[in-house]
């Protein structure tokens, strides 16, 4: 008896599904919700380890866009084919690549949780391919500008004058600044270490091992602080307290201090994330290398700070074209010139 292709194919998958069952490392697919599986990676996972910021807009993920779309189908049937549905219903939202890159980054590590707590059997997300997102360059101020910028601070927000300097001469993040301590500052020996970085209600550590950190001085900022530590703020350890002798308030601090202080010199207004990255780019234009500035800036890999920072490195692609050249010429054969100007003759 002929057998037909439909047959053919029965069988092939009924042998691999035995072969599945009979498997020591066969996981029984949950019937459970997939809304059970993202409340208990919330639980065990994000909940205790994320920060802050990182908590809220996971949380806020899951329930505006993951649990409305898969919260009611079992777990194994969010399978590649749901996701990219996802995907096309995002897209016809309005939603940005970046914000879908980032929930499927979520809804893959609830995935990678449900394998490991032996839930379901892979993680479908990782079949699935990113979206592409459109890269724009970092703005950042000009030496001109930041000179402009350090005046008016001076003039119109002198209190918190010392801290502007501090952030745009160390590329510190704006947590980190928060949490400064005196005695994580080394005035004599021109160094600060970044030991802690605080949210708007909890203090932790760097947000990576690299992040912590031992950041030279320019002298700049060592007369800045000086000033500063001669204020009278008795009882706060704080380098940077509010008036009231409590952390700043980021938002204030941005409003009042950034804002106002660009709107007096005329500037364009820039975020304060801005001053990090025209750290990074005073660091680049006076000489500094990737690695140099990824350890300065405490970036988890020299990876990041490429992918952040490539324009400001035209030097490095210059020398990579020269060392091509270079290598080139070492093993060009004999009479190589002659050939190529009778080539270009013709």
């Amino acid at each position: 008896m002929n057998v037909g292709p439909d047959e053919t194919e029965a069988e092939r998958r009924r042998l691999e599904k035995q072969a599945e069952l009979a498997s020591v490392e066969y996981v029984e697919p949950s019937r459970d919700r997939f809304e059970l599986l993202c409340e208990e990676w919330w639980s065990n996972v994000a909940e205790g380890t994320y920060a802050e910021t990182t908590r809220k807009d996971c949380r806020s993920m899951l329930d505006r866009h993951i649990i409305p779309a898969f919260g009611m189908k079992r777990i194994a049937q969010v399978r590649y084919r749901e996701i990219q549905q996802f995907i096309r219903m995002k897209q016809q939202e309005k939603l940005s690549n970046k914000r879908i890159n980032n929930i499927l980054v979520v809804i893959s590590r609830i995935f990678d949780y449900g394998v490991r707590a032996e839930v379901c059997r892979d993680n479908p997300v990782s079949k699935v391919d990113r979206l592409s997102i459109e890269r724009h360059e970092v703005d950042c101020l000009s030496p001109q500008e930041l000179w402009s910028l350090l005046q008016a601070v001076r003039e119109v927000q002198p209190y918190w004058a010392a801290l502007v300097v501090t952030a745009l001469m160390t590329g510190m993040r704006l947590g980190e600044l928060r949490s400064l301590t005196w005695k994580h500052v080394d005035l004599d020996n021109r160094v600060l270490r970044v030991r802690k970085s605080k949210s708007k209600s909890e203090v932790k550590g760097p947000k990576t091992a690299a992040g912590w950190r031992t950041i030279p001085l320019s002298p700049l900022v060592v007369d800045a602080l000086i000033k500063q530590r001669e204020r009278e703020h008795l009882g706060c350890d704080l380098v940077f307290p509010s008036h009231r002798l409590t952390p700043f308030d980021p938002a204030n601090v941005r409003n009042h201090v950034l804002y106002k202080a660009l709107d007096h010199a005329k500037l364009r207004r820039v975020t304060w994330h801005s001053l990090r990255h025209s750290a990074a780019s005073l660091m680049a234009a006076s000489g500094a290398n990737e690695k140099q500035v990824q350890e300065i800036l405490g970036h988890s890999s020299i990876m990041v700070t490429k992918d952040l920072y490539t324009h400001l490195f035209p030097e490095a692609k210059r020398d990579a074209i020269d060392r091509m050249t270079d290598l080139m010429n070492s093993v060009k054969p004999k009479g190589a010139e002659e050939s190529q100007a009778v080539y270009l003759a013709a």
